[in-house]
């Protein structure tokens, strides 16, 4: 399996509601170190079972080769990959001519260019970290039960260990439905199905936004092939959220797990700014 990751990466010290924004790197830092470590860990092929009566290295999860390859894109040279304490060879640095928010459609352009070198292909924004080595498996039997008109979303969620509050946040709950606007159809609201032999529900999202999304190589010929491809529509929240989120609901049919059994597939935010930012009252929780 060759796996492709695109992830646009930005940080300057500026102020505003966004991490990259912020006036200390080392949460940027950690986080797109983490994202990097993630996937390297989860997926690529220099994984081993230390053999403990004479130290030496047995090759472990080998039954499947994979070829992992991560493209970072940056503008402006306002970015940490200075300041990452891992090998450069662990990714590839695009630095790409565009305004910081448009920077989710370079890498965008990106999986045109490569659209028939992998087998799957990740976007993520650099604050995402996947946890799940099975990742992939899931979205593969997705796939090949539900077919190439839909794709399957992660839930992203916050996790903080603090007195009061959830231990565990999903934060892309449902939103104004401004989402269902641009859907292509209104059919097949809800799969089920059975993995591994526990029941399991899909839901069309009024939310489909995760900050990332991840499609086959079928997927992403067909996403290139839409006129929408590209078009720099920024109608859903803004041209971050738009990147990762519009042109795909546009062409699929974009499904989550359901709030039953959200961590089916799941990826994690860092760090945990929601979970940090909520406050109660009345007995309900809400944001600052």
């Amino acid at each position: 399996m060759k796996l492709l990751f695109v992830v646009p990466h930005y940080w300057k010290p500026t102020g505003g509601n966004y991490g990259s924004l912020g006036a200390d790197p080392s949460p940027r830092v950690t986080a797109l170190s983490s994202l990097i470590t993630a996937l390297h860990s989860q997926f690529g092929p220099q994984q081993a079972l230390l053999q403990i009566r004479d130290r030496t290295l047995q090759p472990a999860n080998q039954q499947k080769a994979v070829q992992v390859e991560i493209a970072i894109f940056t503008t402006q040279d306002c970015h940490v990959l200075e300041h990452l304490a891992l090998p450069k060879t662990l990714y590839q640095h695009h630095p790409v001519d565009c305004e910081p928010m448009f920077l989710g459609f370079a890498a965008q352009a990106y999986l045109r260019d490569r659209q028939h070198d992998f087998d799957w292909y990740g976007f993520l924004e650099d604050d995402l970290i996947i946890e799940d080595p099975l990742f992939f498996l899931k979205q593969q039997w997705f796939q090949a039960n539900v077919g190439s008109q839909a794709v399957l979303q992660p839930n992203r969620f916050d996790s903080l260990l603090t007195d009061n509050k959830p231990h565990k946040l999903y934060i892309d709950g449902p939103n104004s439905g401004i989402a269902v606007q641009f859907w292509p159809d209104r059919e097949a609201m809800q799969l089920t199905g059975k993995f591994l032999g526990f029941p399991i529900t899909f839901e069309r999202s009024v939310n489909p936004h995760s900050g990332c999304f991840f499609l086959s190589q079928a997927h992403v010929q067909m996403l290139v092939a839409h006129p929408c491809f590209l078009d720099r529509d920024t109608r859903f929240v803004g041209p971050l959220e738009s990147a990762a989120s519009l042109s795909l609901m546009k062409v699929f049919r974009v499904y989550k797990p359901a709030a039953l059994q959200a961590a089916f597939l799941e990826i994690r935010h860092h760090p945990a700014n929601f979970l940090k930012n909520l406050r109660f009252s009345a007995g309900t929780v809400a944001a600052k």
